[in-house]
């Protein structure tokens, strides 16, 4: 994540564990104020994680732009 976050000048990533009994995952977080940035980091971010072999997905519903 840290090479993701290097790579976008403006986007920030941050990552927050989350524990449930018998299930775990991480969300992770891109915010910025350039909406396209944001989404080509989010591209890469998704590609990593699926190639790693987990799911990945966005939650756009949670998305502001502004």
């Amino acid at each position: 994540m840290g090479n993701i976050a290097a790579s976008f000048d403006g986007v920030s990533v941050g990552s927050y564990p989350w524990f449930k009994p018998g299930q775990f995952g991480t969300a992770v977080v891109l915010t910025g104020l350039d909406k396209d940035k944001v989404d080509k980091a989010a591209t890469q971010l998704e590609a990593l994680v699926r190639e790693g072999g987990h799911d990945a997905h966005r939650d756009l519903d949670n998305s502001t732009f502004t």
